[in-house]
């Protein structure tokens, strides 16, 4: 039953979603067009119970900030959970907070996208949920290179300073936001595709087959910097084992058959509408082939899935640039029927699978404030190891 209201839920969130990105495509006003879509994402997302591992973790965290004179790097999401306490917003609050901030973000980021905004929103949640809901703070941190990005691929003169203002601010919530700070702002500065899809699609197979945990060993002492912080000394100290994969240790670098065909269709397809769009499809294809490139890594190591997830979830706005594409022009983009038939169905199933697969899973992952019954908020030790051990169960 718990699987069922969820996916109730994730409906209705997602016709949202589409009915603000139609508004947005339509160029209705922001407080006409974001409303809708916004409260919807931030009440199905900021209700949920014990999303994902991180959820669980970050609550005592939260608590020992708001009490305890604790600072680090990152002095504004110390401040901002401070505030919080000051007011005496449960962890719940917060995190209802971080999923109104984070999509917010995502709607500004979409004005510069607004042809195709209402597919793209719908496909928000289904490329990047799974991450979003555990990664809380990392996304939190995230939010703000969003609107980084909004003014980036603009036309304002201030738009670099503008740009390194919102990275500051995004490595005061998590200072590990520096590299993709460093790496977004690089590829926003080439004008061509970083290679053609059978370089990339040959380079992602190698990767694939010849990848070994064991060669990111060499990296551990890049981390000896966070030593010192009381937030970064556990990561430090456990270095190897978010490098040769942490939550995902038992995770291959192989990927399955729908997933390989979605990326096909991404990889190549993607690149066949580049030359009928402007700059910033090819900025943002180019961050999608960084994180396909990198994808089987990825899979093998917690810490580098981390940041691959920040390139790797760009697929959404190819892929709702290719429906757009290929339901004004299909005869053109896609002449031979066996084409138009392909991407139909692997754009259909990736859709389908998103919205069916949580009814063959434990409801342990799909939990609201209001299934938590006497629980606190949040799951013990002993239920956090059920949560991943239980994916059989079916209530």
């Amino acid at each position: 039953m718990i699987q069922v209201t969820y996916v109730f839920l994730l409906l209705i969130m997602l016709s949202c979603l589409f009915i603000s990105g139609n508004r947005i495509k339509r160029n209705f006003s922001v407080l006409k067009a974001f409303p809708i879509g916004i409260i919807a994402y931030s009440l199905n997302e900021g209700l949920r119970f014990g999303r994902g591992i991180d959820f669980n973790l970050y609550c005592p965290s939260y608590y020992e900030t708001i009490h305890n004179n604790y600072t680090d790097f990152e002095f504004l999401y110390t401040a901002i959970i401070k505030l919080f306490g000051l007011f005496d917003v449960p962890y719940q609050g917060f995190i209802f907070f971080q999923s109104l901030f984070l999509v917010t973000c995502f709607f500004v980021f979409i004005l510069r996208f607004r042809q195709i905004a209402d597919y793209a929103l719908f496909l928000l949640p289904i490329f990047t949920l799974a991450a979003t809901e555990n990664l809380i703070r990392w996304f939190f941190a995230y939010s703000f290179i969003l609107l980084g990005l909004y003014v980036l691929m603009g036309k304002s003169k201030n738009k670099i300073y503008w740009y390194v203002l919102f990275s500051f601010l995004a490595l005061q919530c998590h200072i590990w936001m520096l590299p993709v700070c460093v790496a977004y702002f690089v590829i926003n500065l080439m004008n061509k595709p970083l290679m053609k899809p059978l370089y990339s699609i040959a380079l992602f197979l190698l990767i694939t087959f010849v990848f070994q945990t064991d060669y990111l060993l060499s990296m551990s002492k890049m981390f000896d910097f966070f030593a010192s912080s009381a937030k970064y000394s556990n990561y430090v100290d456990n270095i190897d084992y978010w490098l040769l994969g942490g939550a995902r240790q038992e995770a291959s670098t192989y990927l399955n058959i729908s997933t390989y065909l979605l990326l096909l269709v991404i990889v190549y397809y993607g690149y066949k509408i580049i030359d009928i769009n402007d700059k910033k499809y090819v900025f943002i294809y180019n961050l999608f082939l960084i994180g396909f490139i990198t994808k089987p890594i990825a899979r093998a190591s917690e810490l580098i899935n981390r940041f691959n997830v920040l390139f790797y979830m760009f697929q959404f706005i190819i892929a709702a640039y290719i429906i757009y594409t290929y339901v004004k022009q299909n005869d053109k983009f896609l002449p031979k029927a066996i084409n138009r038939i392909f991407v139909s169905i692997v754009l259909f199933y990736t859709v389908i699978n998103f919205i069916c697969s949580p009814l063959k899973e434990s409801q342990y992952h799909f939990l609201y404030v209001w299934d938590k019954k006497n629980k606190s908020e949040c799951f013990s030790n002993i239920e956090i190891k059920n949560y991943w051990l239980n994916d059989n169960e079916k209530k």
